[in-house]
């Protein structure tokens, strides 16, 4: 057995998991090109992937669909019938975590949703575990769900706890998606704040997305999309930088596993929220970019993607740009910190192209500083690995993957927790969630870890000197 086979569980929770699994593993199936990737891990043509959702109505098709969907195996796919409401409690709570209360519960209908998840909880355990017994070695477990909503919220906040009980050494990821700020659903700041609390405990590192900033990504760096970005698009983006970390383990000229570069991007056990950035990446189905692209326009790219403020912030920055103020697009330090970033450049040539070039060096050392703004009192807070290796085994083309573990999160969980604590102050539809299982305590633990983390990403950035080069 190859030393780099070692797999990945995929798991997938909610609508908006299950759509993101599906577009990550058609990826990775797409980019599967010899018996030497290993981070599919293919067993008998499937993927080690399982599928979970409180309604039929996105994971059915995956069983009925079996030209579509070849790579995935039927006995994975898991869902039950009612759904989850939007809410958090209705996701996460059960036989077993509600017994304190069976006696008092007053409604059939709340008693049968605990029956359900009780059910979905055994099958999704039992179908796990023979999953991971599958693999020749189980290497980490990576989640894609929202955490708006009440499968990916509720569902998925138990799923990692139950599975850091049972795997407590097994590396666990959680790719979350963060909800728009303008709002999907009325209980979403309540159900973000309690999956980002249960997160914040079991899974050992957080990739976070957004889906407010990936279209507007898209709407500005676009040629082909229409005008409307939807979430078809939006979905495609984050499985295109999900599967460029993934793949970090198929390099045979680079010994890191993705696992690893995770962790050591995060410093402090309080700071594990991760944003990855790759390019290129895919739009409608074929990268953005093509095999001739320069370095130059790859860097720029990159940085496009990083700081990406609303469109009226947007327009005044261009305009000010055009009447001549060259600092127009220099990030805000205390927003846009970088505790600590790894770049990964690869290409076939990728070695000869900036060892014989200072100028290229210094653009890439320019363009991660001014974008990511590293903090000055982590020495390593910026790491950059060239591998020398053909992106496939075609043709070559470039590619930059960067995870970043940035204070930008901080605003987004600042809002969350605000709207969050306003609401629960004046007792906001705190009775959809205390009649399904959830007691004021488990509010106020939940301020109590967002907090934390919180205080812990903010005060680094506050005390360090940070500097960064004029463009």
């Amino acid at each position: 057995m190859c030393i780099r086979d070692r797999s990945t569980l995929f798991l997938n929770v909610g609508q908006c998991g299950s759509q993101l699994g599906v577009a990550v593993l058609a990826q990775l199936r797409a980019q599967h090109h010899s018996e030497n990737d290993f981070s599919v891990g293919y067993q008998s043509g499937k993927t080690h992937a399982v599928f979970i959702d409180t309604e039929p109505k996105v994971v059915k098709p995956l069983l009925d669909d079996r030209k579509m969907y070849p790579f995935i195996d039927p006995k994975s796919i898991l869902f039950s019938q009612n759904g989850r409401g939007n809410n958090w409690a209705l996701g996460y709570h059960d036989l077993k975590s509600s017994e304190h209360r069976l006696a008092s519960i007053p409604e059939v209908a709340e008693l049968q949703n605990f029956k359900e998840n009780t059910s979905l909880i055994e099958r999704s355990l039992e179908t796990i575990r023979r999953e991971i017994e599958s693999m020749d070695t189980f290497m980490a477990t990576l989640m894609t769900h929202s955490l708006a909503g009440g499968t990916g919220s509720g569902f998925g906040s138990r799923l990692l706890e139950e599975l850091r009980d049972e795997y407590a050494k097994v590396f666990m990821a959680s790719a979350a998606v963060f909800p728009l700020s303008g709002g999907e659903t009325t209980l979403q700041h309540y159900n973000t704040l309690l999956a980002t609390s249960a997160c914040q405990r079991h899974a050992d590192v957080i990739i976070h997305f957004h889906n407010e900033k990936i279209s507007r990504v898209l709407g500005r760096q676009s040629t082909s999309l229409e005008k409307v970005v939807n979430f078809n698009n939006v979905n495609e983006y984050i499985a295109s930088q999900l599967v460029s970390l993934i793949k970090v383990n198929d390099l045979q000229k680079y010994d890191r596993m993705y696992p690893d570069l995770l962790i050591e991007n995060t410093p402090l056990d309080e700071c594990k929220f991760l944003e990855l950035f790759a390019v290129p990446y895919q739009q409608t189905g074929k990268p953005i970019l093509g095999p001739e692209t320069s370095w130059e326009t790859l860097i720029d790219r990159l940085s496009g993607l990083v700081n990406v403020e609303p469109d009226e912030e947007h327009a005044a920055r261009l305009k000010a740009l055009a009447a001549g103020n060259a600092k127009a697009f220099l990030p805000r330090e205390s927003a846009h910190a970088s505790l600590s970033l790894k770049c990964i450049m690869r290409s076939a040539d990728v070695e000869k192209s900036f060892s014989s070039s200072e100028i290229l060096t210094n653009y890439l050392d320019k363009k991660l500083r001014q974008h990511f703004v590293p903090v000055s009192w982590n020495e390593e807070s910026v790491s950059v690995d060239c591998v020398a290796e053909k992106c496939s085994p075609g043709l070559d083309s470039k590619s930059i993957s960067v995870i970043s573990n940035r204070v930008f999160i901080a605003d987004v969980l600042q809002e969350t927790q605000s709207v969050a604590r306003t609401k629960y102050k004046v007792k906001a539809y705190l009775h959809w969630y205390y009649k399904h299982g959830v007691t004021p305590d488990d509010f106020d633990d939940a301020f109590e870890v967002v907090d934390l983390s919180l205080i812990h990403i903010s005060e680094p950035t506050r005390q360090a000197e940070i500097s960064y080069a004029v463009f």
